[in-house]
């Protein structure tokens, strides 16, 4: 027999003997997904002063949940929390979420936009308010009209 032929054979024998040739069979790890905010919401974004609003969240495959500017804290990768709006003013809510490592973080932020309340910006005991001073013009021209219509009834009679 030829020495090729017998290295040929042997070879072959050699390959389904061990599993045939190929790529082998590589484990694969699972991919790592980024985190996801699917929702981050207000349950009003126009608010009065004193008064509270809901902030809720839903996310994936986060691990964990920071917030910041005006609200802190460490925060679940879904939930909600009330918060008092004590001063009128722009409120800014951001929150930022982390996964697994080797992803990137995902920020999302929103506006509540706080307000003194209508009767509590018109009426202030210590200056002279809008309505203190419309009040006090109608009636200073109500004044006005009827001393000229007595006027002209004191030197214009009529029949």
């Amino acid at each position: 027999m030829d020495k090729s032929l017998l290295a040929y054979c042997l070879s072959i024998m050699l390959l389904v003997s061990c599993g045939g040739g190929g790529g082998g069979s590589a484990i694969e790890s699972p991919t790592v997904q980024n985190p996801v905010i699917i929702s981050f919401v207000s349950s009003s974004y126009s608010a009065e002063i004193n008064s509270s609003i809901t902030l809720s969240w839903t996310t994936t495959n986060s691990i964990s949940c920071i917030a910041s500017n005006d609200w802190t804290g460490s925060k679940s990768s879904n939930g909600s929390e009330i918060i008092n709006l004590p001063v009128a003013k722009n409120y800014n809510f951001t929150l930022t979420c982390s996964g697994q490592p080797g992803t990137s973080n995902i920020i999302k932020s929103l506006t509540v936009d706080v307000v003194n309340s209508s009767a509590a910006s018109i009426y202030n005991e210590e200056k002279d308010s809008y309505c203190k001073h419309q009040l006090m013009t109608q009636l200073n021209i109500g004044l006005k009209i009827f001393l000229i219509i007595y006027l002209i009834q004191m030197y214009l009679p009529i029949n």
